[in-house]
């Protein structure tokens, strides 16, 4: 058989500019479990946590004002990574 290749989550994150809320919408075939983190441009770990279906919103109510990357981490094993914006 063909191997199954892991490939990076496919996904939108809204609003953005955001403010109290990130919401993550999975897009295609929902495949189980992914994990999220959201990385400070220094690099630094600011929020994680498990995105659990399809569409899952993140409290980003702490986040000071500024500019974050936020990675997905799907069943696959490659991240794939959105530029987020908090005002």
């Amino acid at each position: 058989g063909v191997d199954e290749i892991a490939t990076a989550e496919d996904f939108v994150a809204f609003p953005n500019p955001m403010e109290n809320y990130l919401t993550i919408r999975r897009n295609g075939i929902f495949s189980g479990f992914a994990k999220f983190r959201v990385l400070s441009l220094q690099g630094a770990e600011v929020l994680t946590g498990t995105v659990v279906s399809r569409e899952y919103m993140i409290d980003t109510g702490a986040l000071a004002a500024g500019s974050y990357i936020l990675e997905l981490t799907g069943p696959g094993g490659l991240p794939a990574y959105r530029h987020v914006v908090k005002d």
